[in-house]
């Protein structure tokens, strides 16, 4: 065992043993080990010059942190460069000196170190694809999640962060930066339901606040494209004062989602809407919604905030979802291409309060911005559940627009959609909305 040296005594050993006695606190550049509640990167061997693969060391620090329920330390000036899926579990966290100075780099072909394993990079609540499953219940802070070009590699989609299992999670102050991989299908942040990785997912309890989110605002949306934070399935969520920029599809995306609150978040982008896909008692506050052109110039037809079915036959309609306080922005200073524009964007919903939301629309579309209430039949196979619709048909139940504003140089107005008045269940109630029109059944 390493030991201190005595003086006047060990026949002139004494350097040789305190050197011995020294390297088990200190590393070789003279700076401490971390203690036993916190893992420094460095110590499992990480490089972290943005060279160097740094994929087994990081995964053998995640490993040993998530086994013993501890944090892991990256200090400031480390770029840590990685071409592995990397997995993260139990109470384990992360977290950085500054997350403008501590990186995490995907910056290789994920594809090509395995068939099938380029779906998702940073891993929550697994210990390897299809293996362990012990929910997340650690934070992430301070940190940096980059990929690059080469990190996009062959596969045909990719999630940077991906929640397979997490509960009373938190992450927090981050930043997800997609913009080199351009105009690709990567999302930022997803809870996915996957069975080929996790057999039981699901994400409860979370926390997701104070992140910068960016994807690189180019291509034509119409092709997808990448997408911001899109959350499956989670229950009681808070997603809250995020700033998520220039992503081409949606930019927070709450899918099959309950209990969960939306507010006080900033998004710019092309196509990048705010919405609830399915799900119930969403509660989106205070958030604010810029558009923007795309690389043409051109205006694109598109929703800001968005109610209605999930992609698929077999979802249900959303219910009780709010609408409070938010602000959309259609700005001047763009070609119009023509096509709708919705602020708000309510389809077959069953409850829903729309109040005191603010709408600017300040270029001249072709089709007048709209605040739309109107019958989902996009799914002609689509049963309801509830017995309550005609097959293929989900209408409106208990709808409350109240005090919202439509104004700008081209302000808008409000407006119903249906084939029969039938569709239109109702009860539709208006009260104190200023727009350029009254409403009216189209």
């Amino acid at each position: 065992m390493p030991r201190l040296p005595v003086v006047g005594a060990d026949n002139n050993q004494w350097g040789s043993l305190l050197n011995e006695f020294l390297v088990v606190a200190h590393r070789p550049d003279g700076t401490l080990r971390s203690g036993s509640s916190m893992l420094d990167v460095r110590d499992f061997g990480v490089v972290g010059n943005g060279v160097a693969d740094d994929s087994v060391a990081l995964n053998n620090c995640l490993k040993a942190a998530s086994d013993d329920g501890k944090t892991v330390f990256i200090p400031s000036g480390m770029n840590i460069r990685v071409i592995r899926n990397l997995f993260i579990y139990g109470n384990a966290s992360i977290v950085g000196e500054n997350k403008y100075q501590c990186k995490i780099t995907l910056d290789g072909d994920l594809e090509a170190q395995g068939a099938g394993m380029s779906a998702y990079w940073v891993n929550f609540g697994i210990a390897s694809k299809g293996g362990m499953v012990s929910a997340w219940t650690g934070s992430i802070s301070n940190l940096q999640f980059y990929i690059t070009a080469g990190g996009l590699g062959t596969g045909p989609n990719l999630h940077a962060i991906q929640f397979h299992r997490a509960e009373d999670f938190a992450f927090e102050n981050c930043i997800i930066d997609l913009r080199p991989v351009g105009h690709a299908n990567c999302a930022a942040m997803v809870s996915q339901i996957d069975g080929g990785w996790c057999s039981s997912p699901g994400a409860a309890r979370g926390r997701i606040a104070n992140n910068l989110v960016f994807g690189e605002n180019n291509g034509s949306p119409a092709t997808g494209g990448s997408g911001g934070i899109n959350l499956v399935g989670l229950k009681h969520g808070l997603i809250a004062n995020n700033r998520v920029e220039g992503f081409a599809d949606d930019a927070i995306a709450m899918i099959d989602c309950s209990h969960c609150v939306v507010r006080d978040n900033w998004v710019k982008g092309v196509r990048s809407r705010v919405a609830a896909f399915s799900g119930s008692d969403i509660t989106f506050l205070s958030n604010y919604l810029e558009r923007q052109a795309g690389v043409d110039g051109i205006w694109v037809a598109n929703t800001d905030f968005y109610a209605a079915h999930l992609a698929g036959p077999y979802s249900a309609a959303p219910e009780n979802i709010k609408f409070i306080g938010n602000t959309a922005l259609l700005p001047a200073q763009a070609v119009d291409g023509g096509g709708y524009h919705n602020f708000l964007d309510l389809g077959g919903v069953r409850g829903c309060v729309a109040n005191g939301n603010i709408f600017i629309c300040d270029s001249n579309q072709t089709n007048k911005t709209r605040l739309l209430t109107w019958v989902f039949t996009a799914f002609p196979t689509w049963t309801d559940p509830t017995g309550q619709d005609p097959p293929g048909k989900s209408r409106p139940y208990r709808i409350m627009l109240s005090n919202n504003l439509l104004t700008g140089q081209y302000p808008g107005q409000i407006e119903e959609a249906a084939t029969l008045a039938s569709d239109l269940v109702g009860p539709i109630l208006y009260e104190g909305n200023l727009a350029s029109t009254s409403p009216r059944l189209i």
